[in-house]
C-alpha cells in the first residue's frame, strides 16, 4: 500500500505477541458482475483489521465471458485492478495495498497489462506454480515483469495433500522446500503457502492443519521471509461452519507464527458465494489469540475441529453475497448477523477471550 493506508508485513515467531498482517478478501474467488465486484471489496476495504485486500475475479467482461489469452482477459485485468482501488477509495483507504493485484488474469499478458496500467508500485502480485514445485515460460515472464519494474512479489505456494506430495509427511516436507522455490524461483519477498486437503479441498481438516501450523513454525524460526498463509474454507458464505473454519485457521497461523489471507468460503470457486464476515472473524480470532501458547491453541482448534469436521465431506453451501448482505450499506441481513453473533458466543464458551467489540451489531 501507499501513504496512510501503507501497512508492515511483519517477521512473527511462533506464540508471537506481534499483531499479524491480515489480507482479507475474495482471494480470486469469482462473481458475477462489476456492482456485487465493487461493493463486496468495498466491504473488504472496510473492515477494520485489513492491511491489504485481495480481490475477487471477474468471469464475465460486460455479461461476456473472459476467455483466456482472449482480449476480454486483457479487459478484465485491467478492469479488477481499476476497481479494486476504486473500492478502497470508496472506503476512505485509497492507498490500501492489493495483495493480488490481478485476480482475474490466468495469461501473464493478462496480468502483466493489469499490473501496467492500474496497480500501484507497492501492489503485491500474486505468482503462482503449474505443479508442485514446476513452473512454465508464463509464470517466468510474470516474474521477469515484476522484477523489471522493481515490484514486490508474492509467492504462491499451494501444496495438494494426498496428491503428489503424499500425505502430511510428504506435504510437510514439500512445504519447507517451497521455501527456497519462492526465493530463487518466483523471486518472492513474502511467501504465500497452502495446503489443500485433496479430497475435502479445504484447508481446515486435522490433518492439514498439522502440516500447516509445523511448518509455518520450523520456516519462521529459520528465515525472516514473512509468510502469509491463505486457501479457502469448505463451509459456505454466512454458515457456522465457514467460521469456524475461518477461527481454526486464523488460531492455529497465528499462534504459529505467520501472517493470514483469509477470506474464500464454499472453497472460493462458485460464483458470488463470499461474505466479509469470515475474513473479519478470522482477524477477530487472530488477535485475540495473541501472545497465546501453542498449547492453548491447540485445545481451541480441537474443540473447533469437533464442530465442523464431520461436515467436511459435505459442508453447507450458505449464500451469495446479494443474498446474506445489503449491497448498498454492505451490512449484514438478520440471517448472517445471527451467524455472526452465535459464532462470537460460541467462541467464548470455548475460552477465547476477544480483545474486540463486535463489528457488526
Amino acid at each position: 500500500g501507499f501513504g496512510e493506508s501503507a501497512r508492515h508485513i511483519p517477521i512473527r515467531r511462533p506464540e508471537s505477541n506481534v499483531t499479524p498482517f491480515f489480507s482479507l478478501g475474495a482471494c480470486g474467488a469469482p462473481v458475477s458482475d462489476d456492482q456485487v465486484f465493487m461493493s463486496l471489496t468495498q466491504a473488504y476495504a472496510e473492515l477494520p483489521y485489513a492491511d491489504a485486500v485481495a480481490s475477487p475475479a471477474l468471469i464475465y467482461v460486460d455479461g461476456l465471458p473472459v476467455i483466456a489469452g482472449s482480449p476480454l482477459e486483457i479487459e478484465g485485468c485491467i478492469r479488477t485492478v481499476l476497481m479494486a482501488r476504486e473500492a478502497t477509495r470508496r472506503a476512505n483507504r485509497f492507498g490500501l495495498g492489493i495483495a493480488n493485484t490481478v485476480a482475474t488474469g490466468v495469461r501473464s499478458q493478462g496480468h502483466i497489462a493489469g499490473n501496467a496500467v492500474a496497480a500501484d508500485q507497492c501492489d503485491l502480485m500474486e505468482i503462482g506454480h503449474i505443479a508442485d514445485l514446476k513452473t512454465d515460460f508464463d509464470g517466468l515472464s510474470k516474474i521477469a515483469y515484476m522484477q523489471g519494474q522493481g515490484r514486490p512479489i508474492l509467492g504462491g505456494t499451494g501444496i495438494v495433500l494426498g496428491g503428489y506430495v503424499g500425505g502430511p509427511e510428504g506435504a510437510a516436507i514439500t512445504f519447507c522446500a517451497y521455501h527456497f522455490f519462492a526465493l530463487l524461483v518466483q523471486r518472492a519477498c513474502v511467501l504465500h503457502p497452502y495446503v489443500t486437503h485433496i479430497r475435502f479441498r479445504g484447508i481446515a481438516a486435522r490433518d492439514v492443519t498439522w502440516v500447516r501450523s509445523l511448518c509455518v513454525q520450523a520456516s519462521v524460526r529459520h528465515s525472516d521471509v514473512p509468510i502469509l498463509e491463505t486457501g479457502g474454507f469448505c463451509g459456505g458464505a454466512a454458515t457456522l461452519m465457514g467460521m469456524y473454519e475461518a477461527a481454526s485457521v486464523s488460531a492455529a497461523c497465528t499462534a504459529s507464527g505467520g501472517s493470514l489471507e483469509a477470506g474464500p468460503t464454499a472453497l472460493g470457486t462458485l460464483v458470488d458465494r463470499l461474505s466479509p464476515m469470515e475474513p473479519l472473524f478470522a482477524a477477530e480470532v487472530g488477535r485475540a489469540v495473541l501472545g497465546m501458547s501453542r498449547k492453548d491453541v491447540n485445545n481451541l482448534t480441537l474443540k473447533l475441529l469437533e464442530k465442523y469436521e464431520s461436515h467436511l465431506e459435505n459442508p453447507p453451501l450458505g449464500q451469495r453475497y446479494q443474498e446474506c448482505f445489503d449491497m448498498t450499506s454492505r451490512q449484514p441481513k438478520a440471517e448472517a448477523l445471527d451467524i455472526y453473533k452465535s459464532a462470537r458466543s460460541d467462541l467464548r464458551e470455548m475460552g477465547l477471550e476477544f480483545k474486540d467489540p463486535p463489528y457488526y451489531v
